[in-house]
């Protein structure tokens, strides 16, 4: 077993019903994405992956990484949030509204939970 790590960029295909996952990530030191697949539910652009798995060459889609075992680490860069955000997980939230509450709350958007009304404001 082998294993990798690295930030995922984007998701090329998932299957609802097995959780089939093909992915691009970014691994640290390398100029190329790196195609992973297996079975990733809950996978999103952003995150850090550390997968454990083996090469395979597929005579259609080429090397590709198969993942047996994974975990993931949610972003803490802000290019990394901005993609986590603008990755569809919230409905209404896409690249240009993502980049805004980035810039907005910066390395701690994951950690704001709810909008609090100043005491001075009252409530409508």
């Amino acid at each position: 077993m082998e294993e990798i790590a690295g930030y995922v960029e984007r998701i090329t295909y998932f299957n609802e019903e097995d959780s089939y996952t093909v992915a691009r990530v970014q691994e640290k030191g390398k100029r190329d994405l790196t195609t992973v697949v297996g079975n990733l539910a809950g996978l999103s652009p952003g995150e850090l992956l550390r997968a454990t798995g083996q090469w395979v060459v597929n005579p259609r889609f080429g090397r590709r990484f198969q993942v047996e075992t994974y975990r993931t680490v949610v972003p803490a860069t802000l290019n990394g949030i901005e993609k986590y955000l603008a990755s569809g997980l919230i409905r209404g939230v896409g690249p240009a509204m993502a980049q805004r509450i980035v810039r907005a709350f910066g390395l701690e958007t994951l950690e704001v939970s709810q909008l609090t009304v100043p005491r001075n404001v009252s409530k409508p």
